[in-house]
């Protein structure tokens, strides 16, 4: 998602042709079936290296295993930035990358951090940010969300002022001068910004802390999106409350639907959404939802899936240009209009799909 043709993220790095940019990626692991034992493992992936060998190589650099998941990600992290931060020209005690290319030249280079990628509840561990449950929890903007029903939920507003990798770094110094109490108060209040903490990224130069973490398509779509208008769609408690018909009419064109080339398990019934794992709610949104809905749903219903389908197609391109984003822009822009006109009640995933325009531009 982050090859982006415009290179913007490289080029904030000003990275030189023998820099060496790196993506950072973390998550939490089962060790296997029979245990409780949880893993908790760091990967980084050099993006020098062209996209199609790259994609199967991610190099290992950090395990931990215990009973629960680490609750603090700094220290796992501290060691990182500090090699990073030997590496850059500007450090007195510069201690580059050193290697040689095929021709025998040797290249001392530096190292510098494009990205991280992360699900969104460790991106909140990780980036000190509020987590997806709270009321300022948006990963790009300052919106303040509304509990209803238990849910965050977010009004469409496409103009929604930005978070900033200055605002965050202001916030943080400020954060730095209060005491607990004032902490408390300016979380409360909504004055950090979505920060919750300080994190260790930020002394890592060239490392933007709003552009430099990759949107979560898997939890904040798939899991977030696709799995709450499914829910609009089999739930007879629903807004659209669809008759048993109608419902039976779409389960057997979706039991039907077979994509060339994928060899996954036979589709789930669709009542049975709610088991579905990640990859089965991408496919039913990104290449069935279009085929199934079609006749069925009232035409305004209709087009909701239709602009949904497209975005998640865009968002998961392994190449992605310039057009392709402005698309982008434009179908979350009617998509999440379209919604807000026929579902009132938002859920705080809904928002971030208008920030996909923002997050794959670097």
């Amino acid at each position: 998602m982050r090859d982006v043709q415009d290179g913007k993220r490289f080029r904030q790095l000003q990275a030189r042709y023998d820099d060496l940019v790196i993506v950072m990626h973390s998550d939490g692991a089962v060790l296997s079936k029979s245990t409780s034992k949880k893993l908790y493992l760091m990967f980084t992936q050099c993006l020098n290296v062209p996209l199609g060998l790259r994609l199967p190589i991610w190099f290992l650099h950090t395990i931990w295993a215990g009973s629960e998941l680490p609750k603090d990600r700094e220290p796992f992290l501290m060691e990182l930035v500090r090699q990073i931060q030997l590496s850059q020209r500007e450090n007195e005690n510069f201690a580059p990358v050193c290697w040689s290319d095929c021709e025998g030249v040797t290249h001392e280079s530096q190292i510098l951090l494009h990205s991280y990628v992360a699900d969104t509840p460790e991106r909140s561990a990780v980036s000190g940010q509020l987590s997806h449950s709270a009321k300022q929890s948006c990963m790009y903007c300052l919106q303040i969300g509304v509990c209803i029903n238990h849910r965050i939920c977010f009004a469409f507003k496409p103009n929604a002022v930005l978070k900033t990798h200055d605002k965050l770094q202001e916030a943080a110094s400020v954060w730095e001068t209060m005491n607990t109490k004032q902490r408390q108060i300016a979380l409360k209040e909504h004055l950090t910004f979505g920060m919750k903490r300080p994190t260790v990224l930020s002394q890592i130069e060239g490392f933007d802390l709003v552009e430099g973490f990759v949107l979560d398509i898997m939890h904040q779509f798939d899991e977030g999106v696709t799995k709450y208008l499914l829910g609009q769609l089999c739930e007879q408690d629903s807004v659209l409350r669809l008759p048993k018909t109608k419902i039976q009419q779409i389960n057997e064109q979706w039991m039907s639907v077979v994509i060339p080339g994928h060899h996954n398990r036979p589709p789930r019934d669709i009542l049975e959404y709610k088991r579905m794992k990640a990859h089965e709610l991408r496919f039913f949104m990104q290449h069935a939802a279009p085929f199934v809905l079609r006749n069925i749903l009232p035409e305004n219903v209709y087009k909701v899936f239709c602009h949904a389908s497209r975005v998640i197609w865009l968002c998961t391109k392994e190449s992605i240009t310039t057009t392709d984003i402005n698309e982008l822009r434009t179908q979350c822009h009617d998509f999440l209009k379209s919604f807000e006109s026929l579902l009132w009640n938002l859920r705080d995933e809904i928002f971030c799909p208008l920030d996909a325009a923002y997050s794959i531009r670097g």
